[in-house]
């Protein structure tokens, strides 16, 4: 189990990288939080939908594994990946960068000084 947790939380992290970056960089741009979080939504949904959809194939290989250890793990990272793509990267992070606002940076865009 633990195994499964640190794998997901690695590919998690990837993700949500991607994801915020691409946020930040348009936050910047147009000093909007709103408008920044649903772009970069817009742009990045497509990547990151496709290597959820590509990392998941590749583990689900272990799913039919002999090894009930690597059927497990395949299963369980299955539904790590799942959960992270579609939950926490589509539901999750929006509402909270919609709930902080401005409050999600550090500083302000440069229109906003």
């Amino acid at each position: 189990m633990d195994d499964i947790v640190a794998i997901a939380f690695g590919l998690a992290m990837d993700y949500q990288v991607f994801l915020l970056s691409r946020v930040r960089e348009r936050y910047l741009a147009t000093g909007d939080p709103a408008e920044s979080t649903a772009t970069a939504l817009q742009r990045t949904a497509g990547t990151i939908t496709s290597a959820g959809l590509l990392l998941a194939v590749v583990v689900g290989g272990f799913a039919f594994s002999s090894i009930t250890f690597l059927k497990m793990i395949g299963i369980g990272l299955i539904l790590a990946i799942a959960l992270d793509v579609l939950v926490v990267r589509a539901l999750m992070l929006p509402a909270v960068l919609g709930l902080l606002g401005h409050r999600a940076w550090r500083r302000r865009a440069p229109q906003e000084r």
